[in-house]
């Protein structure tokens, strides 16, 4: 069962957002759920403030079984979780030193009621479908430092929303229980890298989200609005100091409303690693020096290298295929 529920908790004050003076002209089919926006103007208005407390997902699952011998969220051992009454992973001891008891037991609660020691031992028969329908990938790793580079085109995800129901019966709340195994599955298989206080970038993402493609009239989806909520707020309080800097490309003219809507949904230390980048002029060099040269870039982001999370996998995302696949009879 999922549930939509408006918060009544005020937003804080928005910061100024970058500048953005390039446009973006390609559009994004599909209108469900949605109301024209006369303006950007109108952004302001709208109401991204879902409580998320109340997104009900519930994945059945045997509890106290561990899919796996790591808990993704604490970026530790279940060994260690389970070791003492007062253990609080590093990763909460050192990216929520105000509030790491509180923030730790919250966690705890939140992975019981929703299956997630368990989820990555659940078929996933949809995965290639959702996967053909919303570009979303492991694009491969940084040379220097081992760290994943993970794609998301936000541009095309209302669409993907709309033909997965419209076409497949593939429901919302399958996207986003499919969106928890990818995030577990991430830090629990694939980045099982500890805590590391003189190198706390150690077990964080590069991210790039591209927004190549997304229309004025898109945000006003329900569905996108909730998707985006429940992502920022969700993934960010029960996985801290994942992510090491986040890249925004192809952001429309328009973005600079829609960031001073959304990024009140963002953590302050969160908001200091997005860099928001128009045009490639912006982003090219900057993902080039991550992937270590031209010849490595993805063809999602200009390169050369073919990468689709579909037919053309990097070995992070093969291997998720075949993990799923293992757990997902025939």
């Amino acid at each position: 069962m999922f549930k939509l529920f408006g918060s009544k908790q005020t937003a804080s004050k928005a910061v100024a957002p970058p500048k953005n003076e390039e446009t973006n002209a390609n559009a994004s089919p599909g209108d469900d759920g949605a109301t024209d926006l006369d303006s950007a103007s109108e952004l302001e208005t709208m109401d991204f403030e879902v409580n998320v407390d109340n997104v009900d997902i519930h994945i059945d699952v045997e509890q106290g079984v561990y899919a796996s011998e790591w808990n993704g969220s604490g970026g530790c051992s279940h060994t260690d979780v389970v070791s003492s009454p007062d253990f609080i992973p590093p990763r909460f001891v050192y990216g929520c030193s105000k509030n790491a008891p509180e923030r730790w037991a919250e966690t705890k609660a939140w992975r019981v009621s929703h299956g997630i020691d368990n989820i990555l031992s659940l078929p996933r028969p949809q995965f290639h479908l959702i996967k053909q329908h919303w570009q979303h990938f492991y694009c491969g790793r940084t040379p220097s430092d081992n760290r994943l580079v993970v794609y998301e085109h936000v541009g095309g995800l209302k669409q993907a929303l709309h033909d997965l129901d419209a076409k497949h019966n593939i429901s919302f709340q399958d996207v986003m229980t499919h969106y928890l195994y990818l995030t577990e599955y991430q830090w629990s298989i694939l980045d099982t890298h500890e805590y590391n206080v003189d190198d706390t970038t150690s077990g964080q993402m590069i991210k790039v989200l591209d927004f190549q493609g997304i229309q004025l009239a898109d945000v006003s989806n329900t569905n996108l609005r909730t998707f985006v909520t429940w992502t920022l707020r969700t993934i960010g309080q029960h996985y801290p100091e994942r992510c090491g800097v986040v890249y925004l490309i192809n952001t429309p003219k328009w973005f600079n409303a829609f960031w001073n809507v959304v990024q009140r949904l963002v953590s302050e230390v969160t908001r200091h690693k997005i860099r928001i980048c128009p045009t490639a002029k912006e982003y090219a060099p900057k993902l080039r020096a991550w992937m270590g040269g031209s010849k490595f870039l993805p063809a999602c982001i200009g390169g050369p290298v073919v990468v689709n999370g579909t037919t053309d996998l990097c070995a992070d995302e093969a291997k998720l295929h075949s993990f799923v696949e293992d757990h997902t009879p025939m």
